[in-house]
């Protein structure tokens, strides 16, 4: 019995080994695996950081310059807007947050005569409203009047200006075929209401609280522009999206009224002498009084806020107050044929999708 038992063990000891060396085998197997997928995810990281950084035309990793830029013969990002590696601007860029005031307690940036891009601009205090499902959700219902691209409002066969609500200027804007011929632009002046909803959403720096003649706001799609043109001085900050700019000095003569995406194009330069920059979400720009400027949205839903000194009325938009219509919206608001008759006759596209939803 004892010889039978030791036969037994010693042909289980090979079984055992062999099993331990299987187990081991799998273990090391599986460790491989988990330490090469590891180097796959760290070195994804490490390039898609260095492409966000020599490649993002907008600075800000998992920005690009999307599909209207790439379908179209654009210059590199590199030879437009950007400098080696980063951002590249030829205004200067300011800090708000170390921003000294003169003796008198005057703001610096009214004794400036050049343009600039103001970093440090506070966040809204409720920064998920600016983008455009929850601005709709906010703010989509108030009155508005649809403009072109010379921020002129559309008008009906009665020669009267098209008043529609938010959500319908704001699908309008993505239909292919308002591409770089509307803008969401209004002023305090033409819509109190709709700028008193707005304001607890956003803030003044107190060194551009002397522009104070009328408040505007400002969003376009990717692609859209607002052409060359000049008025008095004014500040905007970016909210939502990302924008370009163009600046001419006050002394350069009238400008050629471009799309100011062209310039992003090969082959189509912008005047001589042109400053430039790119405004991200957070970022301000001053423009002095008198200089000519044009934008181009680089992102979709690219929306800002902010104010320029004089009157709207200077500028032929001296239009019926839309707070007419504050808690108490046209009737073809609320009837979906009227609304599709209404834009038809103003020449635009039904901007509503199928259940009223907004795209």
């Amino acid at each position: 019995m004892i010889r039978n038992s030791g036969f037994a063990t010693g042909r289980a000891k090979p079984r055992l080994l062999s099993a331990i060396r299987v187990v081991f085998a799998a273990a090391l197997a599986i460790a491989a695996l988990n330490l090469l997928a590891i180097g796959f995810f760290l070195k994804g990281s490490s390039n898609d950081n260095t492409a966000d950084r020599k490649y993002d035309p907008l600075h800000r990793p998992g920005a690009s310059i999307s599909s209207y830029f790439r379908s179209q013969p654009l210059r590199p990002p590199h030879r437009s807007l950007l400098g080696e590696g980063g951002l590249h601007c030829t205004v200067e860029i300011l800090d708000l947050g170390t921003m000294l005031y003169a003796s008198g307690g005057k703001s610096p940036l009214e004794r400036r005569s050049t343009p600039s891009l103001l970093s440090g601009w506070s966040p809204p205090s409720t920064p998920h409203r600016w983008s455009r499902e929850h601005f709709l959700m906010d703010f989509g219902s108030f009155a508005q009047y649809v403009k072109n691209e010379f921020v002129q409002p559309y008008r009906d066969k009665d020669g009267e200006p098209c008043v529609v609500p938010s959500t319908e200027v704001v699908q309008l804007l993505t239909e292919p075929q308002n591409a770089g011929r509307m803008l969401f632009f209004t002023n305090d002046n033409e819509n109190g209401a709709f700028f008193r909803a707005l304001e607890p959403h956003y803030n003044v720096p107190n060194q551009l609280r002397h522009v104070d003649g009328f408040k505007v706001f400002s969003a376009m799609e990717q692609g859209g522009s607002h052409q060359f043109h000049f008025h008095g001085e004014a500040w905007l900050g970016q909210t939502s999206g990302a924008r370009a700019w163009w600046f001419l000095p006050p002394s350069h003569e009238r400008p050629t009224k471009v799309n100011g995406c062209d310039y992003l194009k090969e082959g189509i330069d912008p005047p001589e002498g042109t400053l430039t920059c790119v405004q991200n979400a957070g970022d301000v720009v001053h423009v002095p009084a008198n200089w000519w400027h044009a934008t181009c949205a680089l992102e979709p839903w690219s929306a800002g806020i902010g104010a320029q000194t004089g009157s709207p009325a200077v500028y032929e938009q001296g239009f019926v107050s839309l707070d007419t219509y504050a808690g108490n919206p046209p009737w073809w608001f609320s009837n979906e044929e009227a609304l599709r008759k209404k834009m038809k006759e103003c020449g635009l596209a039904a901007g509503r999708r199928a259940g009223g939803k907004v795209a």
